[in-house]
């Protein structure tokens, strides 16, 4: 039966190291496993052990030369994944369900993207804790942004017709219950019908306290928003937009701040 092979990320080894230290790898049991056998540039060597929680595999003693975070492929060859034949045609058919275009792969909360082993074109990815979704083209996973239940999105709109004068304080909401802004604050919007004459940024305030930035450079009609981090509201906490000084031409200006909830 032939095996199948793993090598997203790097691998460092030191020369007759018994252990392998991994970078940007899933260690799990199902992409290392033990009896399993590693290359990494002229040498290989058999795993005796998966550490999944330091991302490391213990090895026979490493006959090759020492490598720094260099390509790897882990040929999932150990008896341990095959232990009769109904088993393995019961994992073909898994995998061939995994695989069908309409099935989700989840994506861990630790993770910044999907592992680019995973998937087939067309195929989308879904990460719960932030609900963030992927679509898989050409080999590669493509961001498509946010996609949460609509119950759990809470839009703040904010209109300020004519020019905002210097310091005011433009929009006042005080939170009901737990509302989260995310870091980027990546769909919220800001369009003005005259636009800036110079770089004008608006403060986004929590108790007075600024979390977020909304920015309409010179002769933009369109803002940006930068926010660091992830930003809990609790019911009683209270969020205010305030205006810069005053710009010659900025005006007729709608704001749309997302959170969730």
């Amino acid at each position: 039966m032939a095996s199948g092979t793993y090598s997203t990320g790097a691998a460092t080894v030191t020369a007759g190291g018994a252990t392998v230290a991994l970078i940007g790898a899933i260690v799990d049991g199902i992409n290392f496993s033990k009896y399993d056998v590693i290359e990494i540039g002229d040498a290989a060597a058999l795993i005796v052990g998966v550490n999944m929680d330091d991302a490391e595999l213990t090895i026979t003693p490493w006959p090759g030369s020492s490598q720094t975070a260099q390509p790897y492929i882990n040929y999932q060859s150990s008896s341990l994944r095959y232990d009769d034949v109904a088993l393995a045609e019961d994992l073909r058919s898994q995998t061939a369900a995994l695989n069908a275009s309409w099935y989700e792969v989840f994506v861990a909360s630790t993770l910044t993207a999907p592992d680019p082993s995973y998937g087939s074109n067309g195929q989308y990815a879904y990460q719960p804790s932030t609900g963030k979704r992927w679509r898989k083209e050409a080999g590669l996973w493509t961001y498509l942004g946010t996609s949460d239940p609509a119950f759990s999105r809470y839009d703040i709109a904010i209109d300020v017709p004519g020019r905002p004068g210097s310091g005011a304080t433009l929009g006042k909401w005080v939170a009901p219950s737990l509302v989260t802004f995310r870091a980027g604050l990546s769909e919220s919007v800001a369009d003005a019908d005259a636009a800036a004459t110079a770089e004008t940024v608006f403060s986004l305030r929590k108790n007075g306290v600024e979390f977020a930035t909304i920015t309409f450079a010179a002769s933009d009609a369109t803002a940006t928003f930068v926010c660091a981090t992830d930003t809990d509201f609790t019911s009683g906490d209270v969020l205010t937009l305030v205006a810069p000084t005053r710009d010659d031409t900025l005006s007729d200006i709608a704001f749309t701040i997302v959170g969730f909830r």
